[in-house]
């Protein structure tokens, strides 16, 4: 008898633990509100067809009522939390504003973002609110049918998107050039810091010649400044600096610019050139050994 009766004891355990489990163990498939938000531990999740989807990994805990992870700077408040770890409003929006998120529309509330309603029709971006048909493009709140007005451009991923019949639409991919935020169009060749450029060196008659040039591509800006730079054995000096397209060369005397060096056993003339534009700068040097004649340029 008491065999049978652990027996039925441990059947008993095993139907408990294998029809049990907590929420988060069935969150999947969970019924709930479509584009209503959720934290299960540091997982974000979001409603979309009834049931309960991973949206992201959050490193510093998620807030259901903004449906975002939450930054470092925001203390990591956790599941639900929005306070700010430092002083002053910790706002994301103002009352009355609204906004789209895909095909959801959210609204403001107590100074954060909060699921309106899900857009069978789309969500009109212009006014952030649910459109009334899929034809005519009108919002649910009334106001422009248009998400953009003609002669726009913006940034989308990787594409420049241009306004087209108010719709946004593709005008130019801009992989591996980026796209220029202010004014919504890949970047040109100007809009990039240089690229290092080519420097070579070369030794004759007492005096070392530096020649260079510029790297030219879609990543790589056109430098607008030139600066020159001697090394005299124990900091850098300006010899030169000039307009970039202009200065190209320059030979320098190795009885004025070299520097014994115990380790090389000779004199060594070390010298380098930087680019410059707004945007950032790059630079290359050579070490040119006197008695060798050779330079070793990077």
């Amino acid at each position: 008898m008491k065999k049978i009766f652990l027996n039925f004891a441990f059947i008993a355990m095993f139907f408990v633990i294998s029809c049990g489990g907590s929420e988060n163990d069935n969150a999947e498939g969970s019924i709930c509100n479509e584009g209503a938000y959720r934290c299960n531990g540091n997982i974000l999740m979001r409603c979309e067809v009834g049931a309960w989807k991973n949206l992201q990994q959050c490193d510093y805990g998620c807030n259901y009522s903004t449906g975002q992870c939450n930054s470092s700077s925001n203390g990591g408040s956790g599941s639900g939390g929005s306070s700010s770890s430092g002083g002053g409003s910790s706002s994301e929006c103002s009352y009355g504003q609204h906004k789209c998120d895909g095909n959801y529309s959210y609204s403001c509330s107590g100074g954060y973002w909060e699921y309106d309603e899900y857009c069978s029709n789309g969500c009109n971006y212009s006014t952030g609110k649910c459109k009334t048909s899929s034809s005519d493009g009108s919002s649910s709140g009334g106001g422009s049918t248009s998400e953009c007005s003609s002669g726009e451009y913006r940034c989308h991923v990787n594409y420049s998107q241009r306004c087209s019949s108010g719709k946004w639409v593709d005008d130019q991919s801009c992989l591996g050039i980026g796209c220029n935020e202010s004014t919504g169009k890949c970047k040109t060749q100007d809009e990039h810091k240089p690229c290092r450029p080519n420097l070579n060196g070369s030794v004759s008659s007492g005096s070392v010649k530096l020649s260079w040039s510029y790297t030219t591509s879609a990543s790589c800006g056109t430098p607008t400044t030139t600066t020159l730079k001697v090394y005299d054995g124990e900091e850098w000096g300006t010899v030169e600096s000039k307009n970039a397209s202009s200065f190209k060369s320059y030979t320098l005397p190795a009885s004025v610019w070299a520097y014994y060096s115990n380790s090389a056993g000779q004199y060594i003339l070390r010298a380098g050139i930087l680019v410059e534009n707004e945007y950032g700068e790059a630079s290359a040097t050579c070490s040119c050994f006197i008695d060798d004649k050779n330079c070793s340029c990077i």
